[in-house]
């Protein structure tokens, strides 16, 4: 089943959304091979994170960088599309400012999950779908009633509510996790998993503890008294 519509209406240009899936592209198409191999390797993050002085601002951008690799243009084309179909609504949501730092945050919390998950690992992550799991997990809790329709090939489409699919997501991620041999384990799932709870718990915490709810608080108390 591939998502193919969101009823949440576009609310302004995505200039964010936009402008990283050029930067995605544009990484893709004009990185060299040995520029695949330049992705977040968990063993040389866990020896720089514990011996700073070599190189932990180095691996730092390596982190961050990793985001825009891909390792195929199926890889780069389903980031892609859903990237869009949930990013650029969640833009006009939260706004462009609050949505490049789930963006980025999310994407550095699971790359941090899938290395702790699997610290002696040599092999590099790369992709931005920790971090576009983390948009997914920030629209559930924005938009948890809003429907998506789903393409099942060749020609039937379905409505789901966004709260069923993205949990059923999530499941599915979760049980190919615990299905699959770490050793034939190409799929970073646990950067899946660590980037979609990053992403709920932000906007969980954002409704709970709103901007400005202190002083608007402390405003209101001022008034009572007087």
């Amino acid at each position: 089943m591939l998502p193919i519509k969101s009823d949440v209406p576009l609310r302004g240009f995505p200039f964010i959304t936009i402008g990283i899936i050029c930067c995605c592209c544009l990484s893709f198409f004009l990185q060299m091979p040995f520029l695949a191999r330049r992705g977040l390797v968990p063993l040389d993050f866990v020896y720089t994170v514990l011996h700073p002085s070599d190189g932990l601002f180095g691996s730092a951008g390596i982190l961050v960088s990793s985001f825009f690799l891909h390792g195929g243009l199926l890889h780069l084309l389903g980031n892609i599309w859903y990237l869009w179909l949930f990013g650029s609504r969640l833009e006009g949501t939260i706004g462009p400012f609050r949505f490049v730092l789930i963006y980025f945050m999310s994407g550095i919390a699971a790359m941090i999950t899938q290395v702790a998950n699997d610290p002696l690992s040599t092999i590099p992550i790369i992709g931005a779908s920790g971090a576009i799991a983390g948009c997914m997990g920030r629209y559930l809790v924005q938009h948890p009633l809003s429907r998506i329709i789903l393409g099942i090939p060749p020609i039937f489409t379905i409505r789901l509510y966004a709260v069923l699919f993205l949990l059923l997501w999530f499941w599915l991620q979760w049980n190919s996790m615990l299905s699959s041999h770490p050793s034939a384990n190409r799929i970073a799932w646990w950067a899946h998993i660590g980037g979609f709870c990053f992403g709920m718990l932000s906007g969980l915490l954002y409704r709970l503890f709103p901007p400005g709810s202190k002083v608007k608080q402390s405003t209101k108390t001022k008034r009572t008294h007087r």
